[in-house]
């Protein structure tokens, strides 16, 4: 009996401990744009990537209205890092959190930012998927708009 209590207790932190160890607190230093955030490690600047969504270029309609929402949402504040992921350019790629508030679906929720189809692959991101929905339902932020167009088919369309 107790051989196998162990065991679970073994596994159990065996499967909790790399979230643990992802996850981490700083100061919201800079916002850069509406999905993109600088964080104060220590002495160390980190540069944060929000997962599973995007938000609109700054040049794009609505651009800076998302990195003004942002910023009123967590510049000059404590938050918590879940570590997911590091892209392409070095950022994490992480979930932010103020206290019980997570960032990234407040964002969608509001109408600032699209799911990611292509990137959000968590379980959760069903749910933020539905939650897009009822913002684009009820014409929140950048769902005003009768064609937003989703930043990764303007990213293209810039490169052309």
């Amino acid at each position: 009996m107790i051989r196998m209590v162990c065991q679970i207790c073994f596994t159990l932190l065996f499967f909790f401990l790399p979230v643990f160890c992802y996850a981490w607190s700083g100061e919201v230093i800079n916002v850069s744009d509406g999905d993109t955030i600088t964080v104060l490690r220590g002495a160390e600047r980190v540069k944060v990537r929000l997962y599973g969504i995007d938000t609109p270029e700054s040049t794009q309609w609505y651009g800076q209205s998302t990195k003004t929402f942002t910023s009123s949402q967590v510049l000059g504040k404590m938050v918590q890092v879940q570590e997911m992921d590091t892209d392409r350019y070095g950022r994490v790629v992480g979930l932010v959190s103020v206290g019980d508030l997570v960032l990234n679906r407040h964002l969608v929720e509001y109408g600032y930012a699209w799911v990611y189809p292509q990137y959000c692959k968590a379980p959760f991101c069903s749910e933020w998927a539905e939650v897009e929905a009822t913002a684009k339902a009820e014409k929140r932020g950048l769902w005003k708009h009768p064609k937003p167009m989703p930043p990764w088919q303007y990213r293209r369309s810039k490169q052309k």
